[in-house]
């Protein structure tokens, strides 16, 4: 992250954590009109065809061990290849603003500074796991998303609440898993594909690859190129530093290219080994101010993302399955131009991890152990020799426990984990979930957990602003919900009057969350400081339904983000988190032809902590189609931001305005 974004995060992200969250007065309203945004997505179905169960989606990151998705306690989300194949997202970012819980700030297009909100949370409070290593920037403490390429992921997973009985520091308001293409499942030794995309702001993509297995052998290597000119990434309201501000009316180029290779081998029935590697390197462009006697000259800097893991999996005996795992994760930002040489800097993060995890499964249900080691690494050069980090490294051991057990109608998943890090010491953090089935359809649920984040570098040692004497944050979370998974009966057939089978999931979720030590930045001395207390507390209404050649999502997230440290801006609202946020997406299959749409809406919101900048309100609205050539090429056509609407969600930074993209893809059929 370069000195701009640096600067702009202490003074907005830094400042955001300052925020406490005051508990809604009642909950009542919430529950109306979640259940007003669920029942309204299924009355456009009526008269849909009725079609075979969904078979449930399976997911490892809520448990650290597979299990059906239905069957997770925690609020969890699968985004599969088909969904991010029809999906209107170009980057990550865009994608993981249209589920629920989540929120991005952006500060510009593709490329720029992206933030992600979990139900309210900070931005260092979320944990990415690549393949399951860890990534993101320890300088920064929040997780570099612009220079992940969407066109290498596979699937992606998300659970909502800490996790950090699983996965330790950071996973206090939940963990994104991304998955690279791999070839298990692949039905031939040898399956190529290819995707070229063109659109707006001279936006142009190829990408190519090939899959397969041959026999115990399965292997993926995807390529891909992305570019655009982009648009302005600021706009005159951007504040920024003496003598040329923030603000630069050029336009904001991206380029981007990636790699990911993953190789698989089956011993036998009992163990396989799995290699997988991503890589991606990058040009942004960003603003930071106007210079009449140079108007050409801006900003620029090159990201770079890896990732890189080799596991082994086992079985020791019948109910004893083990892995070890080791790989290692870089993240690179490096500003090379500049208007302010005091900008031009390299911020480089490693971070190596080795972990063992056993599984046993009993009688008494199944058992997770785990051991880890996490060292991370950080370094700083400028044009000025400014003081690398002291120190520039830290060590993490951890050791962890879960349990999840199904007895007749109840089932619980509860986990135990203790950290200890050269830095700051030791610390424990628990969860324990507990769910009832009513009924074969209806199951009520809920957890209390306990979540930390460690201080970041920057925080903690950044030459004359650091605070060594910072304390990690930490959490307490409840949270109850009601789930229906089944037949709602929507559909009907005419002439008899029964009642078709359709199937849907129906999610009503309550939570609240008490942080304390909450890492913030005074004013006065600007230096971090930890608060006492903060607080937040919502309610998440979700739905996914699907009728004959229908696919309909729904979310609807209400949050209060209130300020309730007790000082000046008691009452007063977090930055950039809208306290209302609704999603709407639907999809109809003509045979071979697919059309489907969306919308996304969220309230005002304000950008700082004195509540005095506002951030209106916005709904946007896309829509796309897809056609086939013939039997192995497709066409599809997304037109994004249909009405051209201006919206910001980081004051003085731009949004994109009303896109066109065409995608040609090739991919063979069994």
């Amino acid at each position: 992250m370069h000195r701009a974004e640096q600067s702009a995060c202490f003074a907005t992200t830094c400042g955001e954590a300052g925020q406490a969250l005051l508990l809604l007065d009642s909950m009542k309203p919430l529950f109306l009109l979640g259940l007003t945004a669920s029942t309204s997505l299924f009355s456009g179905a009526l008269a849909a065809q009725a079609s075979a169960p969904l078979q449930p989606e399976m997911m490892v990151t809520a448990t650290r061990d597979a299990l059906p998705i239905n069957q997770a306690v925690a609020d969890v989300t699968v985004i599969g290849p088909a969904e991010i194949q029809r999906n209107p997202a170009r980057n990550l970012a865009e994608l993981l603003a249209q589920q629920a819980g989540l929120e991005i700030s952006m500060s510009g297009g593709l490329g720029a500074t992206s933030s992600a909100f979990v139900r309210g949370t900070n931005s260092n409070h979320v944990l990415v796991l690549i393949d399951g290593m860890r990534f993101g920037s320890a300088t920064a403490g929040n997780p570099a998303l612009e220079n992940i390429p969407l066109g290498q992921i596979e699937r992606i997973e998300i659970v909502r609440g800490p996790m950090s009985s699983l996965y330790g520091s950071d996973a206090l308001g939940g963990v994104i898993q991304i998955f690279t293409k791999t070839g298990e499942g692949s039905g031939k030794a040898f399956i190529p594909n290819a995707q070229l995309s063109l659109g707006s702001q001279g936006f142009g993509q190829i990408g190519t690859g090939f899959a397969g297995r041959q026999e115990s052998f399965d292997y993926s290597l995807q390529v891909q190129h992305t570019r655009s000119n982009g648009f302005s990434a600021t706009n005159p309201n951007a504040l920024g530093f003496p003598p040329f501000g923030t603000y630069h009316p050029d336009a904001d180029g991206f380029r981007q290219n990636s790699l990911s290779l993953n190789l698989g081998y089956r011993f036998n029935r009992d163990w396989a080994v799995r290699l997988s590697a991503l890589n991606s390197q990058a040009r942004t462009d960003f603003d930071e101010g106007f210079d009449p006697l140079n108007p050409k000259q801006s900003g620029r800097t090159k990201l770079q993302a890896q990732s890189l893991s080799l596991s082994v999996d086992g079985r020791l005996s019948p109910h004893w399955t083990t892995q070890l795992s080791v790989g290692q994760s870089k993240d690179v930002s490096d500003t090379v131009e500049a208007l302010n040489s005091f900008f031009i800097s390299t911020f480089t993060t490693k971070q190596t991890q080795i972990a063992w995890v056993n599984r046993l499964s009993s009688s008494m249900g199944t058992w997770s152990l785990g051991l880890e080691n996490l060292q991370q690494s950080v370094s700083l050069t400028d044009l000025f020799a400014t003081p690398n980090f002291t120190p520039d490294q830290r060590s993490i051991q951890s050791a962890w426990l879960g349990w999840n057990m199904q007895r007749g109608d109840w089932q619980w998943q509860t986990s135990v984990r203790h950290d200890r890090n050269s830095q700051y010491g030791g610390k424990g953090t628990g969860n324990l979930g507990l769910a009832y089935r009513l009924s074969p359809a209806w199951r009520i649920q809920g957890s209390l957990a306990s979540g930390f984040a460690a201080p970041s570098f920057n925080n903690l040692y950044f030459p004359f602003f650091g605070n060594s004497g910072l304390k990690p944050e930490s959490s307490i979370s409840r949270e109850i919900g009601l789930r229906y998974t089944g037949n709602l009966g929507l559909g009907g057939s005419g002439g008899s009057g029964a009642r078709n089978s359709t199937p849907s999931e129906v999610k009503l979720i309550v939570f609240k969350q008490t942080i304390r030590d909450l890492i913030v930045v005074d004013p006065t001395l600007f230096t971090p400081v930890n608060l006492d207390t903060a607080q937040i507390q919502g309610l998440s209404a979700q739905v996914r339904h699907r009728a004959g050649p229908w696919t309909m999502n729904a979310s609807l997230d209400l949050t209060q983000p209130i300020n309730d440290s007790g000082g000046a801006q008691q009452g007063n609202l977090l930055p950039r988190r809208a306290r209302q946020n609704l999603r709407l997406s639907a999809d109809y299959d003509f045979g071979a032809w697919q059309l489907g749409g969306g919308l996304r809406a969220a309230g005002k919101r304000y950008d700082d902590a004195a509540n005095t900048t506002v951030l209106g309100g916005y709904g946007l609205v896309d829509v796309r189609a897809r056609m086939p050539i013939n039997r192995d090429w497709s066409m599809g056509l997304n037109l994004n931001n249909l009405s051209n609407k201006t919206y910001e969600t980081a004051y003085g930074y731009n949004q994109a305005g009303r896109q066109v993209f065409l995608t040609l893809s090739y991919q063979p059929k069994p």
